[in-house]
């Protein structure tokens, strides 16, 4: 009953209206005109092509360089399909066409262009203003101070602490103390003249009855006569030896240190900005060079700015710092490359085996992976938003710490803990600066459980750096400068017996020091990061052998591995795949023998 209820409620379907007909006329009127837009551009298009094979000028200036924002390095254009797919020919032939659009490339360029020119005004008079006006102060527009410093994280290299004061003994007091005597004790007497090598006694007698009892004070300080001194003969953040003998005891000490800085006069005080943490500027009494203290946190800008994508190649974030946009630079800032755990299982076997075989030849195995500039300075990158916090090469790296005991490091909390003290990369560059490759050679150290240095104790110079290869590779619109270079004096008292090869990219450097830090063959494969090591490395080890990893093969490469006692493998972050492929290689050539 019901049912038929339900049935005989039911609505009828509703018909929608016929959809309005263009006139004949009007629809073949429209159907031209797109025709005409699709076809006259590339009947033009095609004509330019083949006047081009007679004038290579010409096709240059209608078909130059793709320049789009928001464009990826190394993106992959579509190829005309070779083969025919009934399901997919149409679609892969519209993907050729969208690719190779006649005029693409001049149109993007002009409409990029023509964006940079709206935009202009507002970065250059609009957002300063506002920046100014709304962001100035320290309400939510400071930026922390790293949680670790450079020197809880390194080590200070101070000197020798000051010898210890040895805690005064308790006397040992016969009790002898009347119960019903409220006692009230004199100012002492001494009994016995402290030493430098024995205690005092000071006898306290009660006022009112016959109690006394017995106190040690400290020994005297000794009267320290030097033996040995060479502290003013060597620079800052140098080793000096100084060995000191009582005239009193005859008790002698070591007190050799690290010679640091002391403050001879405050230069200046900067207050923070948003490019620079605040500090006062010291110079230092011995060595007279600049230093930096009472650091405090810098501005953080969190104002809407516009990035602006060079040549395909960089980026410019906020205040003109440039970024390198190949290599998926941006997929590991944003942490969406992540390994899977087969792909890290993987990596670390080869590391593993690579260790055992270096283990068994008595070659100690150190892998050094170094942070791309971005994750450094992530405050002035505009290139894209966080996807992960927990990125690919940290989580490689504690996997491999996790399941292995081969020595691995990624020093991103080194390198960020030092910015407050010193710009550690170029702004308008892909590489660590001279600052930042003296961090990175001190985690790499202390891996290797080596003696640290910390640049903090050492005289740095710095200088005006003009250029950089990212001004190179992206060719940007505008004047940049204001990039600082760092002269690092470091352990000047070691000496270069020999040197072979240059000191560029792709060059071979081999050095011997005699009296360098470390007796010991070091070979270290990597990629132009190490250029900015050499100085140091050369310092530190007395055979020190340096090449690019794709000379892996070299002759001169193998017998270096081979007679290794410290081999390094590193690689700039976006190339870390590349370890374990030259790991490989070099699990060949040990393997040989």
């Amino acid at each position: 009953m019901d049912k038929d209820k339900n049935i005989s409620q039911a609505q009828p379907p509703v018909e929608s209206p016929p959809a309005p007909k263009l006139p004949k006329g009007l629809a073949v009127t429209y159907i031209g005109i797109f025709a005409v837009m699709l076809i006259i551009p590339t009947i033009i298009w095609g004509a330019l092509m083949i006047a081009c094979r007679f004038s290579p000028e010409l096709y240059d200036k209608i078909n130059p360089p793709m320049n789009e924002s928001g464009g990826m390095a190394g993106e992959k254009i579509a190829e005309f399909p070779t083969t025919f797919n009934i399901k997919t020919y149409t679609a892969e032939v519209e993907a050729w066409y969208d690719d190779h659009l006649p005029f693409r490339s001049l149109i993007c360029n002009s409409y990029d262009d023509l964006k940079a020119a709206v935009e202009k005004p507002y970065n250059s008079t609009i957002r300063p203003a506002l920046v100014e006006l709304f962001h100035s102060n320290e309400n939510g527009g400071v930026a922390e101070l790293p949680e670790e410093t450079i020197v809880d994280i390194l080590g200070d290299g101070t000197q020798s602490p000051e010898e210890s004061e040895e805690t005064v003994p308790n006397f040992d007091n016969e009790e002898s103390s009347p119960s019903d005597c409220e006692h009230v004790y004199d100012a002492g007497e001494i009994e016995v003249e402290p030493t430098c090598a024995e205690w005092g006694v000071v006898k306290y007698s009660c006022t009112k009855c016959s109690h006394s009892y017995r106190e040690y004070t400290a020994k005297k300080a000794h009267d320290y006569v030097a033996l040995t001194d060479t502290f003013d003969l060597v620079t800052c953040g140098s080793k000096y030896e100084r060995f000191l003998k009582c005239n009193d005891c005859g008790y002698e000490k070591d007190d050799s240190g690290i010679k640091q800085h002391k403050n001879h006069k405050k230069i200046k005080t900067v207050k923070p900005s948003y490019t620079s943490y605040g500090y006062t500027l010291a110079s230092c009494k011995y060595c007279g060079g600049e230093y930096r203290t009472d650091i405090k946190a810098k501005l953080y800008d969190t104002s809407y700015a516009v990035e602006r994508v060079w040549n395909n190649t960089a980026i410019e974030g906020r205040y003109q710092w440039l970024y390198y946009l190949g290599d998926n630079s941006m997929g590991y800032y944003q942490g969406t490359n992540l390994l899977t755990e087969a792909e890290l299982a993987y990596y670390n076997s080869i590391l593993v085996q690579l260790n055992e075989i270096c283990k068994a030849k008595g070659i100690t195995l150190q892998i050094c992976i170094w942070p791309n500039k971005e994750q450094v300075y992530p405050e002035y990158y505009l290139g894209a938003e966080v996807v992960n916090e927990y990125k690919r090469v940290e989580r490689l790296v504690d996997y491999i710490h996790e399941n292995s005991d081969v020595k691995i490091i990624y020093p991103l909390a080194e390198l960020t803990a030092a910015k407050p003290y010193w710009e550690t990369y170029y702004k308008f560059d892909t590489h660590w600066n001279h600052a930042g490759g003296f961090i990175g050679h001190q985690a790499m150290l202390k891996s290797l459980d080596l003696e640290t240095a910390n640049l903090y104790n050492f005289p740095v110079g710095t200088s005006d750096r003009h250029g950089g290869d990212l001004i190179n590779l992206g060719k940007p619109d505008g004047t940049y400068t204001g990039d600082t270079e760092y002269e690092i004096t470091y352990r000047p008292e070691i000496t270069t017996d020999s040197s072979f090869g240059g000191t560029g990219a792709n060059d071979i450097r081999h050095t011997t020091a005699a009296n360098a830090t470390n007796d010991c063959n070091f070979v270290m494969l990597a990629d132009s990061y190490r250029c900015f090591q050499l100085d140091l490395i050369q310092k530190d080890f007395s055979d020190a052998y340096l090449c690019h990893r794709s000379q892996v093969n070299e002759q001169m490469t193998k017998d270096a591995i081979k007679n290794a006692d410290i081999l390094v493998l590193a690689a700039v972050e976006r190339y870390d795949y590349d370890i374990f492929n030259t790991a490989i290689q070099i699990i060949n050539i040990l393997s040989q023998e």
